[in-house]
């Protein structure tokens, strides 16, 4: 499936829907080394071993006891990681009423799963938000939100470029996330240590500027100082425009 993606073999219905990149971006976790699912599931806080990770069962659409449908189920270590992938879409047209809410049926189904097999419970929503929005995830705070991990797109492409070889299918995924325009800016997450160094720094005070503050044009325009523009001080983008403007400058010339 990749290389018809990237070939544009795919129709465009295809290309957009998010069973497909789901499958594309998890399936590279799957058969990949697993050093790289361990990084993903470390990214999002959660305390995986590499040998855990070696052992990790996927469980692609599950059909959870009530009919439920979660894109991906993995099993790792002491987690059953519920995962709820997101493309351009929300979470349905029930998403404002709490009994039908797609992520708390989720929730219910999943974390009685997870207790059946010992398991401590987590959902995982990706997305192509820059950031988990309130207004879709108020709807947790009824419920552990501890339990809940959130992540982009773009944060799994940037653990693509950044991590260790990932062999020919993972430079195909990233291409595919690049040609789907999911590598972009994803946040401060990643930095956000450091916001605290650069506190002072974003932006610039002209105040402390041993030039002193600009004061306009005033100054510069007094008589004596600059008595004619020999061109204008800004041109519009309109060629007539131009001419107009200097049609104007040469009759009052001639005026003088």
């Amino acid at each position: 499936m990749y290389q018809a993606e990237l070939h544009g073999k795919l129709s465009r219905t295809i290309e957009e829907a998010e069973d497909i990149l789901t499958s594309n971006v998890f399936s590279f976790y799957l058969y990949s080394e697993r050093t790289h699912l361990q990084r993903l599931l470390t990214s999002v806080e959660l305390d995986v071993t590499l040998q855990e990770a070696a052992g990790a069962a996927f469980h692609f659409w599950p059909t959870l006891p009530d009919n439920t449908e979660p894109d991906l189920v993995i099993e790792v270590g002491r987690y059953y990681i519920l995962i709820e992938a997101k493309l351009h879409a929300g979470y349905g047209k029930d998403h404002e009423h709490h009994d039908r809410h797609q992520l708390l049926r989720e929730i219910r189904g999943g974390r009685h799963e997870a207790q059946s097999t010992g398991r401590d419970f987590v959902l995982l929503t990706v997305t192509d938000e820059p950031i988990p929005h309130n207004s879709v995830y108020d709807v947790l705070k009824g419920v552990d939100r501890q339990s809940w991990r959130w992540t982009n797109w773009s944060r799994i492409a940037r653990l693509l470029e950044t991590g260790p070889p990932a062999g020919r299918m993972g430079e195909d995924l990233l291409a595919l996330l690049w040609r789907k325009g999911l590598r972009r800016f994803d946040g401060f997450t990643s930095e956000q240590e450091r916001l605290a160094e650069w506190e002072g720094f974003w932006f610039f005070d002209g105040g402390t500027a041993e030039l002193g503050r600009f004061t306009g044009f005033a100054t510069l325009l007094s008589p004596g100082l600059l008595t004619e523009l020999p061109r204008p001080l800004f041109i519009a983008g309109d060629p007539k425009a131009e001419r107009r403007t200097t049609r104007r400058r040469t009759s009052a010339q001639g005026a003088q």
